[in-house]
């Protein structure tokens, strides 16, 4: 430790820290444009001067490290002239259009203007102006402002890895661009509209649209990948006006992918489910519909709704309703019955069918993906190895994984130890454009085999490496061998452990594993935690019932087309639809139940690493919808059932008793068994010489959400004129 003296006080500081960082420490503010804790130092502001005693003028307080005895001076009248005289120079070219800037009520030159700069200006020349550039559909520019603080360029090549971003000229000439004509290409380029202090770098989306004070802040966490990234709400009324990230150290640090921050403006186009009843009779070609409108409305002693609303040709009221419904369960058979969800659902939605389906009788439950896999441990599905851990490795191998895409806080943090040095990472799958250099073994399952039998090059470096870790991806799930590659993984995991160099030591820190998965959607791992498998054709073949909630992939249709077309001719196959979305499923439904979206209820969801969040209730449902969980509480009270819970709160506590591996307080349950004393049915032991493919092709149309954004849709556009050779104009 060190003593130095801030103000006169002594204080015993850490030697590797700067004289910023220790006055924040404090509490002393050093107003700042340049520095950012997750960047580089620049120190090309010069705002951030502080006075050192014999030192002959003010110094630059984040580029210089504190030395024992030093005396700081953070309040003298030469510093207080220094931070005057530099707004005084960063003013001299800035624009005065403070009112229509996006930037205004949480700009940091107005705030330090105001704090530490002069209320006279003695310039009284032309300002200096720079054309804006394009750099994207995302992100809107007005160059005149810019002080370049090179936050924007520092966080390009460092964070993003993309070296589009830089300074040219020298002097008064001096601009921030993209060198050429071109648009900012990164997951992540929307992340420069936080850093940027002035206005120079906007939210092209929201431009001119609110001030922030007029908008409500809700805090959630992001639906469009398994991360589980911490974000932060802002809307107005029922209308979401932006998405910003929320800093959690853990998980996100302070970044959100693109299609985090923009797919928000899906929401305003979504095409909901109305209140309608459809019921279909497929014993004649041509489709007879009767649509109905009914509501929920707890009004009498069992919480079921007495009044009825009249909708175009018909007239129904919740009984009859009831009676449609109580109808569909009874001439099923309840072990016919089968549940089918997203794996975007809550533990809220998934569970609660669950409960219900087991007390009728029937355990056929699963998620919409057809996932051939068995989740017997929580280690051969998670992320076993923490985000935050992978900065201790020092060998990585990717399998069928484009991290990029299917989880872009995973690969900022595999960049960020890459950049550290003494790390080596190699692929095998689609060859991948990430953003830092990779090693391409191949693209089938044969260069695992190699690996195995000695006959690859990466052996010597498994041999050397002290903690490798594998991560492999959700699109391997897909493959009918995959019972069987998990026996692969299970003996390259034993020879890893067992070499004398390797220090993964898991049964004393068995957070840090070998073998990690990388799950893409939101509750993927949650519905493995939950128990819930995948359903086979031949399970589906067996239904009677379908109860479907939620569904958004398309493929699911062509999984159930064959039995529907088939088992409809004797009308006796019959679906439920439940859900917010018009999905195509909806269609061919016989009952459709209107239910809230994810941001009109509670939720709790477990990302890829088994975290276990939450997500809040941020608007209100509609009138003719309800909370997914409500619903199921409802049928189950039609059906005479009495579930084990009676509100939202009992639920959630059910739960937490079901699944003892949740850990709440951000904290994770740690595996108490080690992948490769895990023994596999690995059957007829048959591989697959299939392509191991990428799952995402198209990061920015991943979902039912971001494929009714415009947003995401153009951006779409700009990614794949990258990857063609025609130049349409």
């Amino acid at each position: 430790m060190l003593k130095i003296y801030i103000n006169n006080t002594a204080l015993l500081v850490d030697p590797n820290t700067t004289v910023l960082e220790t006055c924040e420490k404090i509490g002393i503010e050093i107003p700042r444009f340049c520095f950012h804790s997750r960047l580089s130092i620049a120190g090309n502001c010069r705002m951030c001067l502080v006075e050192i005693e014999k030192s002959p003028k003010p110094v630059v307080s984040c580029a210089m490290p504190v030395m024992e005895g030093m005396k700081i001076y953070t309040n003298t009248p030469l510093v207080k002239k220094a931070r005057e005289n530099v707004l005084e120079f960063l003013l001299l070219n800035h624009p005065l259009d403070c009112p229509v800037c996006d930037q205004g009520g949480e700009c940091d030159l107005q705030d330090q203007a105001l704090l530490f700069g002069s209320d006279r200006s003695r310039f009284y020349d032309f300002k200096r102006s720079t054309l804006d550039k394009n750099i994207g559909p995302l992100i809107k520019t007005i160059m005149t402002r810019c002080i370049h603080c090179t936050r924007c360029v520092r966080f390009a090549h460092e964070i993003a890895g993309v070296g589009d971003l830089g300074t040219t000229s020298r002097g008064i000439s001096t601009e921030i661009g993209t060198y050429i004509e071109k648009v900012f290409e990164s997951e992540l380029s929307g992340n420069v509209v936080d850093l940027c202090p002035v206005g120079a770098l906007t939210s092209q989306h929201y431009a001119f649209r609110y001030r922030p004070w007029e908008l409500k802040i809700a805090e959630s966490i992001d639906l469009s990948d398994g991360i589980g990234t911490n974000i932060r709400i802002d809307f107005n009324g029922k209308e979401i006006v932006r998405i910003l990230p929320r800093r959690n150290d853990t998980i996100n640090e302070e970044w959100i992918s693109d299609k985090t921050r923009f797919c928000h403006s899906g929401f305003s186009s979504l095409s909901r489910v109305s209140s309608f009843l459809n019921k279909n009779d497929t014993s004649n070609k041509t489709s007879q519909i009767k649509e109905f409108w009914w509501v929920f409305s707890s009004t009498d002693s069992f919480g079921l709704p007495k009044n009825y609303v009249t909708w175009q040709k018909l007239l129904i009221n919740w009984e009859i309703t009831l009676k449609l419904l109580k109808q569909l369960f009874y001439i099923s058979n309840n072990s016919n019955i089968i549940g089918i969800f997203s794996a975007n659902s809550s533990l809220e939605i998934q569970n609660s069918l669950k409960y219900l389906l087991n007390y009728l009788g029937s355990s056929k439950i699963g998620f919409e993906k057809n996932y051939n896999f068995k989740n017997d441990f929580s280690s051969m599905y998670r992320l076993n190895s923490k985000l935050t851990n992978i900065d201790h490795s020092d060998f990585c191998l990717l399998v069928g994984v484009n991290p990029r895409y299917e989880g872009s806080l995973l690969n900022v943090s595999l960049r960020k130890r890459y950049l550290k040095g003494n790390f080596e990472l190699y692929s095998v799958g689609s060859p991948l454009n990430l953003t830092y250099p990779v090693n391409q073994m191949g693209t089938s399952i044969k260069s695992i085999f190699n690996i195995l039998e000695g006959k690859h090059i990466v052996c010597k470096k498994l041999l050397k490496s002290k903690k490798p870790i594998i991560i492999i991806g959700s699109s391997l799930f897909k493959r009918f061998d995959m019972i069987n590659l998990l026996n692969i993984f299970n003996i390259l995991s034993k020879y890893v452990t067992s070499n004398e160099t390797n220090s993964w030591d898991r049964f004393l820190t068995s957070d840090l594993e070998i073998i990690n998965f990388l799950q893409h959607d939101s509750n993927q791992a949650g519905s493995f935690e939950s128990g819930i498998t995948y359903l086979d054709n031949y399970t589906l073949s067996k239904s009677r019932l379908l109860y479907s909630v939620n569904i958004e992939e398309f493929s699911v249709l062509d999984r159930l087309s064959p039995f529907i077309s088939y088992f409809r001719t004797f009308d006796y196959y019959h679906i439920i639809y439940q859900g917010y979305l018009n999905h195509p499923i909806s269609l061919i439904s016989n009952l459709i139940l209107p239910s809230s979206s994810n941001l009109e209820e509670e939720g709790s969801f477990l990302n890829t690493e088994t975290r276990y969040q939450k997500s809040p209730k941020i608007f209100a449902s509609n009138e003719f919808s309800r909370d997914n969980w409500q619903i199921v509480k409802v049928i189950s009270k039609i059906l005479n059932l009495e579930l084990k819970y009676a509100n939202l709160k009992e639920l959630n506590c059910l739960i937490l008793e079901k699944i003892p591996s949740i850990k709440i307080n951000n904290n994770i349950e740690k595996s108490g068994f080690r992948f490769d004393n895990i023994s596999h049915y690995s059957g007829n032991k048959k591989y697959s010489r299939l392509v191991l493919k990428n799952l995402v092709e198209d990061f920015y149309t991943t979902s039912a959400l971001t494929r009714k954004s415009l947003v995401m849709w153009e951006c779409s556009l700009f990614l794949r004129k990258q990857s063609t050779n025609f130049n349409k104009k």
